[in-house]
């Protein structure tokens, strides 16, 4: 316990952290499919598996888009289906991705966030990739220095070497080694669905979300996925298996980090809240 607690200290100074992945042997009852009741159980907080409408899911994280033609992976994902060849394939998402990553350039944490600087102080004077969630347990100190080390394994996962300054997954401007490796990053998937379909629920590389909850209606904020969902909603997939990490309750919005902390005021926590909701 000693060790865990070191290693969840030394990622937390890098704004990373560690998570549980469930036992893929274990079975999950079949009345446990709310992640409020998951939150009673302790052997299930953080790893409870559901099935989930893609219609519900929001995803390219502060934005929170709809899994529909409004996100670029979707529409990028749809293109290279309609692909001749592998080249026209590449040709055509990279096409889709480099007009997205130009479409929206925010010059700041506060613009990319849809925010002004009296709803999100803590974000003032920040550069776009500062940005991040009001229930994120992250500081933006730790989202800054976790993006990069994020940014740097994606890059050694493909041979380059990125850092945030080649631009966030979400929003533009991209370096050109960015837009090749999200391009490859979707014409693998692509090509992974047309030899395998979409696989259900893979326990060692789950699909994560939060589950936003208003009113009693969920909707699924996607923290890992937001490559594979929208090339299986293209793919013509309309429901997913999702681990749920954490249930963020509207009611809760002046408890959330970001605004206990002064990060948000609670009105534009709840903006962004209602935004990703509304999808």
């Amino acid at each position: 316990m000693k060790l865990r607690y070191q290693v969840k200290r030394i990622l937390g100074n890098f704004g990373l952290e560690l998570r549980r992945v469930p036992k893929s042997g274990r079975r999950q009852p079949a009345w446990l499919t709310h992640p409020v009741t998951a939150d009673y159980l302790p052997e299930y907080r953080g790893s409870l598996i559901v099935d989930a409408d893609i219609s519900d899911a929001r995803g390219l994280s502060v934005l929170g888009l709809p899994f529909t033609e409004a996100h670029p992976f979707l529409r990028a994902a749809k293109a290279g289906l309609e692909a001749r060849d592998e080249t026209d394939r590449w040709t055509r998402v990279r096409t889709v991705l480099d007009e997205a990553s130009c479409a929206f350039q925010p010059a700041s944490a506060l613009e990319a966030i849809n925010l002004s600087e009296a709803e999100a102080p803590g974000l003032a004077s920040q550069p776009p990739h500062a940005c991040l969630l009001p229930w994120s347990p992250r500081t933006v100190a730790q989202t800054v220095k976790g993006r990069n080390v994020a940014m740097e394994e994606a890059g050694r996962q493909y041979g380059v070497k990125l850092g945030v300054g080649d631009g966030l997954t979400a929003f533009g401007p991209w370096s050109t080694a960015k837009l090749d490796l999200e391009t490859k990053r979707i014409v693998n998937l692509l090509q992974s669905v047309q030899n395998c379909g979409f696989g259900s629920f893979d326990p060692q590389a789950p699909i994560k979300a939060n589950a936003l909850l208003k009113d009693g209606n969920l909707r699924w904020q996607i923290e890992e996925g937001n490559h594979r969902l929208p090339v299986a909603a293209a793919s013509g997939t309309t429901s997913i298996s999702l681990m749920v990490v954490q249930t963020i309750r509207r009611d809760d919005a002046s408890l959330w980090p970001r605004s206990a902390d002064g990060t948000f005021t609670q009105s534009g926590a709840l903006a962004v809240f209602d935004r990703i909701f509304a999808g």
